[in-house]
């Protein structure tokens, strides 16, 4: 919707290479936020990172998500399967239907909470990527440049004041 100019901008984006063309990012991140390699508990694989991975290795990711340039890297390697949420993931794991995903860190272990799910079920392996997660504006919009920096601005007075940390302060444990 924000390449088709149908919203200004839309939140959770990573900026890297093959957005940044496309995309206008201000200049402080939202937030940051790690994204790892599962595998299931009970696998006897042991990866350390992603250029270990096998070719044809069939591993789970939410569609639309970007998981960084060493992933952009590697990908044409794999066979993907790209689905909406870290619960599918979850159960594809689960079921073997994948071998492998990368998801965020805090994402997996709050989904696997609301599951109900043991959190031990998967088992991280080696982190991926962290991320800076950006409100990505569309760069053909004339308002972009403007919003981008009144929302660096707004960033700078939560940090200063405290009200940053204090949003995200709560921990997922």
């Amino acid at each position: 919707m924000t390449l088709n100019d149908k919203v200004i901008g839309c939140f959770n984006v990573t900026k890297q290479a093959d957005n940044s063309d496309v995309y206008y990012f201000g200049l402080t991140p939202i937030l940051k936020a790690d994204s790892s390699f599962y595998l299931i508990r009970n696998s006897k694989k042991s990866y350390k990172k992603l250029s270990e991975l096998p070719d044809g290795f069939k591993i789970g990711l939410i569609i639309d998500y970007e998981y960084g340039d060493m992933y952009e890297t590697h990908k044409s390697r794999f066979k993907e399967s790209r689905v909406s949420s870290q619960k599918q993931i979850i159960q594809m794991l689960d079921l073997g239907r994948i071998d492998g995903a990368i998801m965020f860190d805090k994402v997996a272990k709050y989904t696997l909470m609301k599951m109900k799910k043991n959190i031990n079920l998967i088992s991280k392996k080696f982190l991926v990527h962290t991320s800076d997660i950006y409100v990505a504006f569309n760069k053909s919009n004339p308002k972009s440049r403007a919003l981008a920096k009144l929302l660096d601005k707004g960033l700078a007075l939560l940090k200063k004041n405290g009200d940053y940390k204090k949003i995200f302060s709560h921990k997922i444990d």
